[in-house]
């Protein structure tokens, strides 16, 4: 799942708007938009901000391969 992916389900699981979502995690509608669309360039301060929510943070985890290595 990517980040924009991802953001928007946690969004949709709150039933809150764009903006409603921005307001409540204390980032700009703007900065949700383009998580979303997947054209944002988040930091990691904004991305903490929203997944606290969830108790989340941000971090490395490892990727999967599709092809076996």
């Amino acid at each position: 799942m990517s980040i924009a992916e991802a953001m928007k389900a946690m969004r949709k699981m709150t039933g809150l708007t764009q903006q409603e979502f921005a307001t409540h995690r204390g980032v700009s509608r703007r900065v949700i938009q383009d998580i979303e669309r997947g054209t944002g360039n988040p930091t990691v301060e904004s991305l903490n901000n929203v997944a606290k929510l969830f108790g989340l943070q941000v971090g490395f985890v490892p990727m999967r391969r599709k092809d076996p290595v």
